[in-house]
């Protein structure tokens, strides 16, 4: 076993996965049952501790400053974001042509256009295509907000991200932030509406990292 390896971890980052599929795809009929009721409930906790673990994870990119981790984390994050777009985009438009052709849609197939294809790539957001991919949208802004933090506040970084992350808070709980974005349209309104719902878990995975607490 190697020792270096952080199996609890791996195993969150499966179970959660499978919970993100459930928020997803999952229809119950009977949730009063003891193990579909965890389940259930454990829907809601699973992005929230994938934030939480990605800024965990990431912390010394952060307080080292090195631009090669840097360029390595932000690319991580926009090949999959940019990609999957493209793909879903021309998946979709493939799929729906040879629908036409073979005469099964009945008139019941998706104008899909290159104004999907901007939503997604530029919000993370198209509710045709893959309006999951809010999530990456959200990181990668959270990513270059940190970046800039650390270098810019650098002693009182960490104070500067406390205080941040109690403003969140409060734009959260105080209804502001679902007057600023609740009204958007869906593609614009979830990817930056979540901006404050997603930075004060970032803030904690960087903090625990930071306090070595664990």
């Amino acid at each position: 076993m190697d020792e270096n390896y952080n199996y609890g971890i791996a195993f969150a980052k499966a179970f959660l996965s499978f919970c993100v599929v459930c928020c997803h795809y999952w229809q119950s009929d009977n949730l009063g049952y003891y193990p579909v009721s965890v389940m259930y409930r454990m829907r809601e906790a699973a992005v929230p501790i994938f934030i939480i673990m990605s800024f965990f994870l990431s912390e010394k990119i952060f307080v080292d400053k090195k631009v090669h981790k840097m360029k390595e984390r932000v690319w991580r994050l926009l090949f999959p974001y940019i990609s999957w777009a493209i793909l879903y985009y021309l998946g979709y438009r493939a799929i729906d042509v040879l629908l036409k052709c073979s005469g099964v849609s009945h008139g019941l197939s998706i104008q899909y256009t290159y104004k999907d294809l901007l939503w997604q790539i530029i919000f993370g957001s198209d509710r045709y295509l893959c309006p999951q991919l809010w999530y990456l949208f959200d990181l990668i802004i959270l990513t270059v907000v940190f970046r800039g933090i650390f270098l810019l506040c650098d002693k009182h970084a960490w104070h500067f991200i406390i205080v941040l992350g109690i403003v969140a808070l409060g734009i959260q709980y105080s209804g502001i932030n679902y007057r600023l974005f609740g009204g958007y349209e869906y593609e614009l309104r979830y990817s930056t509406g979540r901006l404050a719902e997603v930075f004060p878990l970032a803030c904690i995975g960087l903090l625990l990292a930071y306090s070595k607490v664990l």
